[in-house]
């Protein structure tokens, strides 16, 4: 997300960051602009990075641009919405965009500490992205990792992967196929006679067929 702001002397290009705050997910970022000045706000929207189910194959893949016309930036500013608007691409896929400004603001993150503002920072933009079309049920981190391993308590083998961002019908969730092996006594029929081989071999191991796969997928 990028803010681009433009006066009657000026253009500035403001990137705005990933922020988790009081009030849920957003982007935002201290800019410097001049005060008792009025500006054109034009925000330029990439689409995201993260993985998408089959369902959700061509939904935010377009490149986005909105404007906000005539905002009066003044010292006195303490909050305020600068703009919503609901964008619809041709895919059907639809994004609503809300823009505040207001005081700047003091971060910080995970290693790093308090990142506090510069001198010359005096005003706070903060936008939220919003997919209409699924119910928002909690604020998703899309930058933490999230790492899962299943372990085989019989053979003590274990499998690691990192689940992957991904975008699905029924919202956002961390995901990844794995492969799980079922060790067992299994018969065409279900069924199971005492009186027969066990399909145990002396080691103590199983005949090869009689071991099955299948994929799991992590939420």
């Amino acid at each position: 997300v990028t803010l681009v702001a433009i006066s009657h002397t000026d253009t500035l290009e403001i990137p705005l960051d990933h922020v988790q705050g009081t009030h849920g997910f957003r982007y935002e970022t201290n800019a410097a602009l001049m005060p008792d000045t009025t500006y054109d706000l034009q925000l330029e929207v990439e689409p995201p990075d993260f993985y998408r189910t089959a369902e959700t194959s061509t939904q935010w893949l377009s490149h986005v641009d909105v404007e906000f016309p005539n905002f009066s930036f003044d010292s006195t500013l303490t909050g305020a919405v600068v703009g919503d608007t609901l964008v619809t691409e041709t895919a059907g896929d639809s994004l609503r965009i809300t823009l505040e400004a207001g005081p700047v603001k003091t971060y910080g993150a995970v290693g790093m500490g308090v990142i506090e503002p510069a001198e010359e920072h005096t005003v706070n933009f903060s936008v939220r992205l919003e997919d209409p079309t699924i119910k928002a049920e909690a604020q998703h981190l899309h930058d933490t990792s999230v790492t899962m391993t299943v372990r085989n308590k019989d053979t003590g083998e274990s499998e690691t992967k990192t689940l992957k961002p991904t975008y699905g019908p029924h919202g956002f969730y961390f995901g990844e196929n794995m492969m799980m092996e079922i060790l067992g006594d299994h018969q065409g029929d279900g069924m199971h006679d005492s009186g027969e081989d066990d399909g145990h071999d002396e080691s103590g191991g199983h005949d090869d067929g009689e071991m099955h796969t299948g994929d799991m997928e992590s939420h």
